[in-house]
């Protein structure tokens, strides 16, 4: 039996917003929710991605010497980022 999506979207969001008083950034990191649940399996992929409010929060981490290839990465991260956002305020730190 699986959870009803409805059931996941809110132990996701509350396993984000518990991590996020723990450890206050969240990354584009892999390792890093929400990134951590699009990993888990397609239907979690499919839900998190879909769910704005689980990615209203971004830390994004510039190293002193910024080369091309670490900044396009970057900013296709912060892009798809941005876009499973929808239109929610964000906070970017």
């Amino acid at each position: 039996r699986q959870l009803q999506p409805e059931a996941l979207v809110e132990i996701f969001a509350w396993c984000l917003f518990t991590t996020n008083s723990e450890h206050p950034v969240r990354s584009l990191k892999t390792e890093v929710p929400p990134m951590t649940l699009t990993v888990i399996c397609q239907n979690w992929r499919r839900i998190a991605i879909n769910v704005p409010r689980l990615w209203t929060s971004l830390h994004i981490h510039l190293p002193p010497h910024l080369s091309d290839d670490i900044f396009s990465p970057r900013t296709a991260g912060v892009s798809l980022w941005l876009e499973h956002s929808g239109s929610l305020p964000l906070s970017i730190s």
